[in-house]
């Protein structure tokens, strides 16, 4: 009997041991490997990281009594809080919690760290083991978010010794990227208050700098004031939205029109930060066409950003956005490393500047791609980065402004020194003019006579006329020097009068042929163009330009002399079909005093082209020169209106 009783005994017990485990199994609040309880007491907040279950639907078709039913085989446990980055999935959030026993609070405040969540809902087992929607046992009664709250909060009730089991449900356009706190209610407000009146302080810095700026930009002209105020705006105003500030302002505002507007700040940060970028650090003047082509590509793609936000595909614009905004980073970080290395003290500034504030930009990218769990750092990492670097910005570019007026003072000072020293030159070309004239027409008087004497040999009579050609050289030389200087000098209003082109192309030409025999080829856009110049001034630069084609040009060819318009300017070109200039003079031959290497067989003293681009800036253009296949060709730009 012994054997059959001890049978029946061991029999009973693995029945029972079956028992067990099958209700393990199929108990829904059993499952530990799943759920496994944050154990809470009277600490003032618990984080549940390491505590939260996770089921992703893609479908968005589930419902509580489908995972109730599932007694979440599905979720998987989340070793860290919930980091999965962007995703149009609904996320569905399991989660226990058990007060002990000696625990003197039964009412708790869950906040979910994540201002952008703005569709949540919360779920709680009853007694019966179903789930109750607690969308009415929120603080304010307003779907899971407290009138005075920025993020998710949740009034929970678990009783001393009692263990609960809760869902939620959530659906976001943004970064599915989040830290769940359990919170005493004295607590999380206090917290929070502290938190509003910190970022409170920080926007209404940001607000000052802004007007500050502008009002700047108005009395300074400075374009970087302008650009700056307009960058800090942008910036300013997708941290206010990234921290969902605007619901605190208007609480009936629509989520679909708070993410519309803040898909299109974020779109527009990249352009901001690389057409500021360029202006600060200066490099669009030596990389003009470049940063143009940036400034298209930066624009197309903020364009095409925008356009995918407007259409409700946040979940590709943004890490778009993301991806070229840490792109542009390294970029405009290489160039600025490139510049300080050179000695740039703006492109050492930047680099202070800029990398805290990217640092924060790419922390809060890791965080809301899911490669980082979020913290309180990252999650406010863009705003602080933002906030210290444009601090930063400001002293720098209010050192700028300081260096710049410095420097302006400087030239002013050494403007009206040039000046002076200019008006007692002219005063003393004036009496060197006069008293040239006089030797020199004696000496060619005398010349003149000795040429008649019919007792001057042959050899005596080339020699006399070799000194009549130099002379004559001399006296041609200094005095159109002289003169010319003279009129620069007195030019510094200009004489503008309306004359045809064509006919001050035509007298100029006329002037020359006394001079020179050679043949000059004209084609004139419009005969009849009328344009506004000092008609003097203007006549003695293309005189200086024609005289220099003549003196390079082969003999047995032609000048040429053709206009067009381009835009709002009027362009005149003279070509000659020379050996060309050497590549090395090009970017001198507008200098004074300089001669390149191909003038050593031509008379000149390297004025002409200097006093020729002079006069034309005075007159708001400018003039260059490039080599053809076959000679060179300058070009003078004027615009159409100089009254």
């Amino acid at each position: 009997m012994l054997p059959n009783i001890a049978m029946k005994t061991s029999l009973r017990q693995l029945i029972h041991c079956l028992c067990i485990v099958a209700g393990v199994f199929l108990s829904p609040i059993a499952n530990s490997d799943v759920l496994r309880p944050l154990e809470i007491d009277n600490a003032s907040q618990y984080p549940l990281k390491g505590h939260l279950s996770l089921r992703q639907d893609p479908q968005g078709e589930l419902n509580v009594e489908q995972l109730n039913a599932d007694h979440f085989q599905s979720f998987t446990n989340i070793p860290n809080d919930l980091a999965l980055g962007f995703t149009k999935d609904v996320i569905w959030i399991a989660f226990q919690i058990s007060n002990s026993l000696n625990s003197n609070t039964t009412r708790w405040w869950l906040e979910i760290k994540q201002p952008l969540f703005r569709d949540v809902l919360y779920y709680e087992r009853n007694s019966s083991g179903n789930f109750n929607e607690l969308s009415q046992n929120t603080p304010s009664n307003q779907g899971g978010f407290h009138s005075t709250q920025r993020t998710p909060v949740l009034q929970l009730n678990v009783q001393p010794g009692q263990t609960k089991e809760f869902l939620v449900r959530i659906s976001s356009p943004t970064a599915i990227s989040a830290e769940f706190i359990l919170w005493k209610p004295q607590e999380f407000v206090y917290k929070h208050s502290t938190d509003r009146f910190y970022w409170g302080i920080l926007f209404g810095i940001q607000l000052f700098i802004v007007a500050f700026f502008l009002v700047f930009w108005i009395f300074t002209k400075e374009r970087i004031h302008l650009i700056y105020a307009i960058y800090i705006s942008i910036t300013g105003l997708a941290s206010f939205f990234a921290g969902a500030w605007p619901f605190q302002f208007f609480p009936d505002l629509d989520n679909n029109t708070f993410y519309l507007l803040m898909g299109c700040l974020i779109s527009l940060i990249p352009a901001g930060v690389a057409i500021f970028s360029v202006e600060f650090l200066e490099f669009h003047h030596s990389w003009k066409r470049h940063t143009q082509k940036i400034y298209a590509l930066l624009l197309i793609m903020s364009a095409a950003s925008m356009t995918l936000v407007m259409t409700g595909e946040n979940v590709f614009a943004m890490p778009i956005i993301q991806s070229i905004s840490i792109a542009l980073i390294f970029l405009i970080l290489g160039v600025a490393i490139y510049q300080s290395l050179r000695g740039s003290l703006s492109a050492k500034l930047y680099l202070v500047a800029f990398s805290i504030f990217y640092f924060g930009v790419i922390l809060r990218f890791l965080k809301n791609m899911g490669f980082v769990e979020p913290t309180a750092f990252n999650t406010n990492s863009y705003q602080i980065g933002s906030f210290i670097h444009m601090l930063i910005m400001s002293i720098g570019i209010f050192l700028r402004y300081n260096k710049i007026k410095k420097e302006k003072e400087y030239a002013e000072s050494r403007l009206m020194v040039e000046r002076k020293l200019r008006k007692e030159q002219a005063e003393f070309l004036t009496i060197i003019s006069h008293e040239f004239k006089t030797p020199l027409s004696i000496i060619s008087v005398c010349l003149e006579n000795l040429l008649k004497d019919e007792l001057l040999s042959p050899r005596g009579k080339e020699r006399v006329e070799k000194m009549a050609r130099a002379n004559s050289r001399l006296s041609s030389l200094s005095l159109r020097h002289l003169t010319q200087e003279r009129l620069l000098v007195q030019a510094e209003r200009l004489n503008i009068q309306a004359i045809r082109l064509n006919d001050l192309i035509q007298n100029t030409l006329q002037e020359v042929r006394e001079s020179f025999e050679k043949s000059f080829v004209v084609k004139v856009h419009d005969p009849f163009l009328m344009i506004y110049v000092d008609i003097e001034l203007l006549k003695t630069a293309l005189s200086n330009l024609l005289l220099n084609a003549v003196q390079y040009a082969p003999v047995s060819t032609s000048v040429f002399v053709s206009t067009c318009i381009e835009g709002n300017n009027i362009e005149i070109k003279v070509r000659q079909l020379g050996k060309g200039i050497d590549d090395k003079d090009l970017p001198n031959i507008f200098q004074k005093f300089y001669r390149g290497n191909n003038s050593t067989d031509t008379h000149g003293n390297g004025v002409g082209l200097f006093i020729a681009k002079t006069i034309v800036q005075k007159h708001n253009g400018d003039i260059t020169a490039q080599n053809l296949q076959e000679g060179c060709e300058f070009i003078v730009q004027i615009p159409v209106t100089n009254g």
